[in-house]
């Protein structure tokens, strides 16, 4: 008789918390922001160059007046479903509408390293 190891469940992918690393930097423009963090240069060359020129290398992104409720909503303690729910009720958005916004900011605020997730539990 064989045995199937057993799969957990799979995790709700809006239980995450979203947190700000520290370095980021939020600046208000129009209705929405820019986030945007300095990168430590890497290597000796990038370090030169960064020095002697003044060329420093950010991460910038602009957010919408969604993104922006989105980015504010964010305090270390609210899952990516808390913070769904509440842009859903304050943009009058669909479910579906509500669930996309957040994923999408999420995964464009990731690559660039302007939020990070945290799995509690």
């Amino acid at each position: 008789m064989t045995t199937r190891a057993s799969t957990p469940p799979a995790r709700d992918p809006l239980s995450a918390v979203p947190v700000v690393p520290d370095g980021v930097h939020a600046t208000p423009i129009g209705d929405g922001l820019l986030l945007e963090r300095r990168l430590t240069p890497s290597g000796p060359v990038r370090t030169f160059v960064e020095r002697t020129f003044g060329l420093r290398r950010h991460r910038r992104f602009e957010l919408d007046r969604v993104g922006a409720d989105f980015y504010a909503a964010i305090d270390g303690t609210r899952t990516l479903g808390d913070i769904e729910a509440a842009l859903r009720a304050r943009h009058a958005l669909s479910i579906e509408d509500g669930r996309k916004a957040v994923t999408a900011f999420t995964k464009a605020l990731l690559e660039r390293e302007l939020v990070l997730l945290r799995l509690d539990g």
